[in-house]
């Protein structure tokens, strides 16, 4: 009885208190009212802040404890601050094709052999995969070659820590976008065109590094060991200097020149001419990484390709046409999914253009259909 009488004279002064609280906001002015209104606003406004930016549970923002700068560290792995892995795919791409140089310099003075082309691809493989596995362990990372568990992790511990804030970069710092892991997915190339690698033609040979974001690629990263010169872009933030002024060249003259593949044409040139007639003007070049440059550079008005192809050869492309307002599409006008990283292979023709050949593009993709028999 004694915890019953307790337990109501708790309620009670509860409620007295609460009356009295509502006499006294009665009395208040309006001044008063107004002022003690900011002042509450003020401080839910700080819990807010405190839950939302720094635990990180709403904007996937990414907070990070400071740690010793001379300690290796690597980064909190179910957030990827995409500035940064751009950075990080700059540079593991430049690693890449240095050791792919590297082997065609030890190799060009006798006959490049497809051991060579194996042991570049490899070798870049590793440094690419390994570089971005050393800030995120767990980052989906898909590529052309596969790497024994027990060589990653030797080379994981081995290898130097990516530039996470290139120069060229700074100013994405402002851009700060953290997704969660899970959404992203790192396709590589390690060495495009390899026929053309043994046949010395430099022009065509690429590293590429892709991120794709809920199976959209969203950061493309081509780099040609031969000539060191790095194309990137991050779609809707930024992109290499020399994108920015081809990005300004308008139509060029007739007659329509398609890019097509050198050594897996199929019967793409028939697939053409019936569509655009004889006048086309059609240019085999290797490496589909060449191609689609060549479309972002405005050298080519379209990249057709018929026969079935890998993902990690088109997704770094796909990402630098989007970047300029252009496309790639298959034949029958459909985005290419790159979410999946089981199903590496794109069956189904691919076209690439830039928003002047438009009209190009969509010409030929609505002839697609009766196209298809001939593929």
């Amino acid at each position: 009885m004694q915890i019953i009488f307790q337990t109501i004279d708790w309620k009670r002064r509860i409620l007295q208190q609460l009356f009295r609280f509502r006499s006294w906001l009665a009395s208040l002015k309006r001044w008063q009212a107004l002022l003690l209104i900011l002042i509450v606003s003020t401080i839910i406004s700080g819990f807010l802040y405190q839950y939302i930016y720094i635990n990180r549970s709403w904007f996937l923002l990414e907070y990070e404890e400071p740690l010793p700068e001379h300690k290796p560290f690597v980064k909190l792995d179910h957030l990827i601050e995409i500035s940064e892995l751009l950075s990080a795919s700059i540079e593991v791409a430049q690693r890449g094709g240095q050791a792919v140089r590297q082997i065609y310099l030890q190799n060009s003075v006798t006959q490049l052999n497809q051991s060579v082309v194996t042991n570049a691809d490899l070798r870049s493989n590793q440094e690419i995969v390994a570089g971005l596995k050393k800030v995120w362990p767990s980052l989906r990372v898909v590529s052309e070659e596969q790497l024994d568990s027990k060589v990653l992790a030797k080379k994981i511990n081995s290898i130097q820590y990516p530039n996470l804030n290139r120069p060229e970069l700074a100013h994405l710092s402002s851009q700060f976008l953290a997704v969660p892991k899970d959404l992203v997915t790192v396709w590589v190339d390690p060495l495009d065109a390899t026929h053309e690698y043994i046949e010395h033609l430099h022009q065509f040979v690429t590293v590429m590094v892709c991120v794709a974001i809920k199976g959209k690629p969203v950061i493309g990263v081509i780099y040609n060991p031969f000539t060191s010169n790095t194309v990137w872009a991050w779609i809707g933030h930024g992109r290499s200097k020399d994108l920015i002024s081809y990005a300004k060249l308008g139509r060029k003259s007739t007659p329509l020149d398609v890019t097509v593949s050198r050594s897996h044409a199929g019967k793409v040139n028939t697939i053409i001419k019936t569509t655009f007639g004889q006048d086309v003007r059609i240019t085999p070049a290797g490496g589909a990484g060449y191609k689609t440059l060549s479309i972002a550079k405005n050298i080519a008005d379209l990249y057709i390709h018929s026969t079935k192809i890998k993902k990690w050869d088109i997704c770094a492309g796909n990402a630098i046409l989007r970047s300029l307002g252009g496309k790639m599409t298959s034949f029958s006008g459909n985005q290419i999914d790159y979410s999946q990283a089981d199903t590496p292979v794109h069956d189904g023709g691919i076209v690439a253009s830039l928003p002047i050949n438009e009209y190009s593009h969509e010409k030929f993709v609505s002839a697609s259909g009766r196209l298809l028999d001939l593929v």
